[in-house]
C-alpha cells in the first residue's frame, strides 16, 4: 500500500513538472510562431507600400494617357493607381529630397509623367513583377517601368530562410513535447501496472484500459496550449500597452490562428504520445515491465 501511494504521489508530481514543462515548450513555439507571422505582415504591409513607377514618354498624346492608365487599372494585382504629369513629379522630386532642381536646370523639367502604382502584396514578387513589367513595356508610350527588384529579391530570400529556422524550430519543440507527454503517461502506467495486468486476466479490452491513460495524456497536452496560450496573450497585450504602435498589428485576427494551434497541437500530441505509451506496455509480458 506504501508502495502504491509513494508511486502515485510521484505520478502526480510528474504530472504536473510534465505540464510546466509542456506549457514552456508550447510557450517558446508559439513565441516563434508570433515572431514569424509579425514579421510576414510587417514585409507585406511593407511590399504594399512599395510604389512602382511607369515613367510615359514626353510624346505620349494625353487622350492616349488616359486610355493608358484605364488598362492598367483593369491588371489583376493593381491595388492603387496614381497619375503625376511632368510638373507634378519634379514638385514631389522637390518636395522628397529638398533637392531643388530648377536653380541648377532653369526651366528645363528633366522628369517624365508617371504612373504610380502600388500592387497587392501576392504580386510583388520576382516573378510576378517581370511579368507585369514584360506586360507594360508592350505599350510603346511607356519609357521605363521603375521598381525596386533587387530589394524585393533580397527581402524574399530572407524571408524564406526566416522559414525555414522556423520550421526547424517547430519540428524540434513538437518532439521535444511529444516524449513529455509521453514520459508522463508511461510512468502512470508502469505506477498501475498490476491492476492493469488484473483487468486484463479478468477481460478488460484493450481500448478500456487505455482509456484513462488517453484522457490523462489528452488533458496534459490541451491544459498545456491553453497555459500557453494566455501567456503569449497576456505578452501581446504586455507590448500593446508599452508600445501603441503595435496595436494594429498584434490585434491581427491571423494571430488567433497560433492560440489554435498550439491547444490543438498539445491535444493532438497528447493523444498519440499517450496511445503509444499504453500500447507499448499492453503488448509486454509482466515480468518484462515489472
Amino acid at each position: 500500500m506504501e508502495h502504491t501511494r509513494i508511486m502515485r504521489s510521484k505520478t502526480r508530481s510528474t504530472f504536473f513538472t510534465s505540464l510546466f514543462s509542456i506549457s514552456l515548450v508550447l510557450f517558446f513555439l508559439g513565441i516563434c510562431m508570433i515572431a514569424a507571422l509579425a514579421g510576414k505582415l510587417i514585409v507585406d504591409t511593407a511590399k504594399e507600400e512599395l510604389e512602382l513607377k511607369v515613367l510615359i514618354s514626353d510624346e505620349a498624346p494625353p487622350k492616349r494617357v488616359l486610355e493608358i492608365r484605364s488598362e492598367i487599372e483593369d491588371i489583376p494585382g493593381i491595388k492603387s493607381l496614381r497619375f503625376l504629369n511632368k510638373d507634378q513629379a519634379g514638385k514631389e522630386f522637390i518636395a522628397t529630397t529638398g533637392d531643388n532642381f530648377r536653380e541648377a536646370l532653369g526651366n528645363f523639367n528633366p522628369f517624365m509623367a508617371s504612373f504610380n502604382l502600388r500592387l497587392h502584396r501576392d504580386y510583388v514578387n520576382r516573378d510576378s513583377l517581370k511579368r507585369f513589367q514584360k506586360l507594360i513595356l508592350e505599350y510603346p508610350e511607356v519609357a521605363e517601368v521603375d521598381y525596386p527588384i533587387d530589394l524585393i529579391a533580397q527581402v524574399d530570400e530572407n524571408t524564406n530562410i526566416l522559414a525555414q529556422i522556423g520550421l526547424l524550430i517547430g519540428v524540434v519543440v513538437i518532439i521535444i513535447t511529444y516524449f513529455l507527454i509521453y514520459g508522463t503517461v508511461k510512468l502512470s502506467v508502469h505506477s498501475k501496472r498490476l491492476m492493469i495486468r488484473t483487468m486484463q486476466l479478468i477481460g478488460a479490452t484493450s481500448d478500456f484500459i487505455r482509456r484513462p491513460f488517453v484522457q490523462t495524456g489528452i488533458l496534459q497536452g490541451f491544459t498545456g496550449g491553453i497555459i500557453a496560450s494566455l501567456l503569449l496573450l497576456s505578452g501581446q497585450l504586455i507590448l500593446v500597452q508599452q508600445f501603441h504602435f503595435l496595436q494594429d498589428l498584434f490585434l491581427h485576427y491571423e494571430f488567433l490562428s497560433v492560440y489554435l494551434f498550439l491547444i490543438l497541437t498539445g491535444t493532438l500530441l497528447g493523444w498519440i504520445s499517450s496511445r503509444m505509451a499504453v500500447n507499448r506496455f499492453l503488448h509486454k509480458r509482466l515480468d518484462e515491465i515489472a
